[in-house]
């Protein structure tokens, strides 16, 4: 498993986000420059142990330490360098686990087809559950969540950077993957929090979404993964 997640993360698109999303945090493009972390990522047969990649390992305590470091009250400010690389390459992330499990066009992107529930695009859906486990796919979108939390900022690059369709496709019950849901909405309402712009842009991703949905239930019998639209009902606060 240690090797599979190795090698998914290789795959992962580290191209620099847009200069105007990169400008609503204060930075440039070449600030976020996530494939020159990735050149220096260890390769399978340097890990110690399969655990150093899962549930155990040295991957959960440092996620889970950037999940308190980014839940601290506003009194301490999270640098926005770092808010910058979260958001982009722990969205990555979670948008190639959600393909992983669900299929090329399982995000929720205007113009993108829907996939089947009854007939999963994954080979192994078994061992995408047990990838998007051993990745903490709940902690990485909590962290994104907190990040976002009371922080215009960050919400507008996740908005201009593309992430905000891979957080609203997070946003559905899984008893696979307990408070994948809730972690969910709780990442898209601090993304809308203070923006009508992005709430704008949850209400066309969800209104495509149903027109797709119902399209392909009438020709396939197909049954999607269920979208809270609760984000969509946001209060906007300014």
């Amino acid at each position: 498993m240690a090797s599979a997640i190795l090698d998914l993360a290789a795959r992962l698109d580290y191209s620099p986000p847009p200069e105007d999303a990169c400008q609503a945090l204060g930075l440039h493009s070449e600030d976020l420059d996530l494939a020159a972390l990735a050149a220096q990522r260890l390769h399978p047969e340097e890990v110690p142990c399969s655990q150093e990649a899962g549930e155990e390992g040295a991957f959960r305590e440092l996620l889970l330490a950037a999940v308190e470091l980014a839940g601290i009250p506003c009194g301490s400010p999270f640098p926005q360098k770092l808010a910058g690389l979260y958001l982009s390459a722990n969205v990555q992330l979670l948008k190639a686990l959600h393909r992983l499990r669900f299929g090329t066009a399982a995000v929720a992107e205007v113009g993108a087809e829907l996939p089947s529930r009854k007939e999963p695009t994954s080979s192994n859906p078994d061992a995408a559950v047990k990838a998007a486990t051993a990745c903490q796919l709940v902690a990485q979108l909590r962290l994104c969540g907190n990040v976002l939390y009371e922080s215009p900022e960050a919400a507008e690059f996740l908005r201009l950077s593309g992430g905000l369709p891979i957080l609203l496709s997070h946003c559905y019950a899984d008893p696979e993957m307990p408070l994948l849901r809730e972690v969910g909405v709780f990442a898209v309402r601090n993304a809308t929090q203070h923006s009508e712009q992005t709430r704008a842009a949850v209400k066309v991703l969800l209104a495509e979404r149903r027109a797709r949905s119902a399209s392909n239930a009438q020709s396939q019998g197909a049954e999607l993964p269920v979208i809270d639209e609760w984000p969509a009902q946001i209060r906007v606060e300014v």
